[in-house]
């Protein structure tokens, strides 16, 4: 799996440096930090911004089922834009 530095906000606001790592779903490392755990460094979540996988450093990530190109476009939904109508206020 490919991982690759990053900056990420630290603790009191400083800026560090991270190993942020590759989508295990679908290897892109078009990924970041969402979140760490309440205690910290019990777990980060990381997120990817290609196919949209989540998941934490503590998992186990073998068994991972990876998808393809086709599968991700298949994923995404087109969701028509919201309603301004007025009388629904």
């Amino acid at each position: 799996m490919e991982e690759k530095n990053r900056r990420k906000m630290g603790k009191e606001g400083k800026v560090e440096m991270a190993i942020i790592p590759a989508c295990p779903r679908c290897n892109s490392a078009d990924t970041k930090l969402i979140a760490n755990s309440p205690i910290g460094g019990v777990w980060e979540m990381y997120g990817c911004n290609h196919c949209t996988y989540l998941w934490r450093n503590t998992e186990t990530l073998e068994g991972i089922r990876t998808v393809t190109e086709e599968e991700i476009e298949a994923a995404v939904l087109d969701f028509p834009p919201p309603s301004h109508d007025d009388s629904l206020r």
